[in-house]
């Protein structure tokens, strides 16, 4: 059996004959009221701190979600700027190595180029060489030529003379 604050206040006993005092009976069930009333607005209070509670958790649960979706999404974006800046890093890497082997190709060409110019003017000096000691030797017949034309004269002038 419940009983409502309003029917507790105006209790409706019956009377007899050596009962219990109506005025005392009253003020305890007055202070039952008090107490049964101040109980209920505690519970009031209890459940509204507790909504409150509950929505100040809720709140805290949605900001600990977007932290971790917030957390997941740097992770992930993250990892696909490391995987970006790898790929850069080799495709530079790959660029400069082309470059490299292009500037090795062009060096070995002009090496190359410079090895057959130096063979080159090598032949040209041999020739060269070949031709002043043909043309010192035709020189020195000549002079040879010279000298015994010379003596000759000399001996039929002496002769003559």
């Amino acid at each position: 059996m419940s009983f409502s604050l309003d029917e507790l206040l105006s209790p409706n006993f019956k009377k007899r004959f050596k009962g219990f005092d109506p005025q005392e009976v009253n003020e305890f069930l007055h202070q039952i009221y008090e107490n049964w009333q101040k109980d209920l607005q505690e519970r009031d209070q209890l459940k509204q701190e507790l909504e409150q509670t509950r929505d100040q958790l809720m709140r805290f649960e949605n900001k600990e979600q977007l932290l971790r979706e917030t957390l997941i999404a740097a992770q992930k974006f993250a990892s696909e700027m490391k995987l970006q800046a790898q790929k850069e890093a080799e495709m530079v890497l790959k660029e400069a190595e082309l470059k490299g082997e292009q500037i090795l190709e062009k060096a070995r060409q002009k090496h190359a180029a410079f090895v057959d110019e130096i063979r080159s003017l090598q032949l040209k000096r041999r020739e060269m060489e070949n031709e002043i000691l043909l043309l010192i030797n035709s020189l020195r017949e000549l002079i040879e030529l010279n000298r015994e034309q010379d003596e000759k004269e000399s001996k039929l002038e002496w002769l003559h003379g």
